[in-house]
């Protein structure tokens, strides 16, 4: 969803669009500053980032840096023009719920904060 994680992941150039996916939450995880995806049983919706034709090669580099927390799912999708689309995302894995903690994750404060703890902790 951040251009300067992402940058550091793949090495392709993908067409974007925002999306949003429903029957999830953007969570906080226990002494992180990355957020989880969770599934939730309301029409609750994460807005996010979506990548079109992301090599195969890049999908391998992602599934490895987002590790053993997460799995990727496929998730309907409404891309910002209306159209609904077939997509993945990474939800956090419901064996490792525990680490989730009971409140949203502030996309604005890790836009100006954590993203720089991010990049320096999980450069390699």
């Amino acid at each position: 969803m951040f251009w300067p994680v992402w940058s550091k992941v793949v090495t392709g150039n993908y067409k974007s669009m925002p999306g949003k996916i429903f029957g999830v939450q953007r969570k906080c995880i226990k002494e992180e500053t990355y957020p989880c995806i969770v599934g939730t049983e309301t029409d609750e919706a994460v807005e996010g980032v979506v990548y079109f034709h992301v090599s195969d090669e890049d999908i391998c580099r992602l599934d490895l840096f987002e590790g053993q927390y997460y799995r990727r799912r496929k998730i309907k999708c409404m891309l910002a023009d209306g159209r609904l689309i077939d997509t993945e995302t990474y939800l956090f894995r419901e064996e490792f719920y525990h680490l989730v903690e009971d409140k949203d994750w502030n996309k604005k404060q890790f836009a100006s904060e954590g993203i720089y703890h991010f990049i320096n902790r999980y450069k390699g």
